[in-house]
């Protein structure tokens, strides 16, 4: 999946980076459910589940992919260009009372939901791409030099201390 293609639009980058990232989730042994599905409301961009284990069950998770690309691999691992930062609070909210009307539809029988985050970075070149999942996300990320309850903040020390990007097979 060529994030490389100079003429892309917003829209078919994106498009790509879910599909990288539905890839990624299936091979770490999550089901996706659906693609760009309305749940209360609200478009998710994938609905995955996780198989439970023997004493625990299944979950649900509302995904939210952003994906951007960088002049070069050399900025992959620079705050300032990952692309969870374009997910603010009025939409993480949004995606959280989906989470609770798609459990609430369900009845007692409904898995528990999360709102988890993934994030899709590439160079340009497209001679590396990496993914970052935040399971469970709870407040937006934070643009270095922020101050926490502005647009854009939340987890930066959280966000800072994570493994790097997990590269994905096959595109070093």
């Amino acid at each position: 999946m060529a994030l490389r293609r100079a003429d892309l639009s917003a829209g078919e980058l994106g498009k790509v980076g879910e599909r990288l990232a539905a890839r990624w989730l299936r091979r770490r042994g999550l089901r996706i459910v659906a693609h760009n599905v309305r749940v209360g409301g609200v478009e998710v961009d994938l609905l995955v589940r996780a198989s439970g284990f023997p004493g625990r069950p299944a979950r649900l998770a509302l995904v939210e992919v952003k994906t951007s690309r960088t002049s070069s691999a050399e900025h992959l691992h620079e705050l300032r260009y990952r692309p969870g930062l374009r997910l603010d609070r009025a939409r993480l909210d949004r995606l959280r009372a989906a989470a609770r009307s798609l459990e609430h539809a369900g009845g007692r029988h409904t898995p528990p939901v999360r709102v988890d985050l993934i994030e899709v970075l590439g160079s340009r070149a497209g001679s590396r791409i990496e993914i970052q999942c935040h399971a469970g996300i709870q407040t937006a990320l934070t643009r270095p030099g922020r101050r926490p309850g502005t647009t854009g903040s939340g987890l930066l020390a959280q966000f800072a201390r994570r493994a790097a990007f997990e590269p994905v097979p096959g595109t070093d």
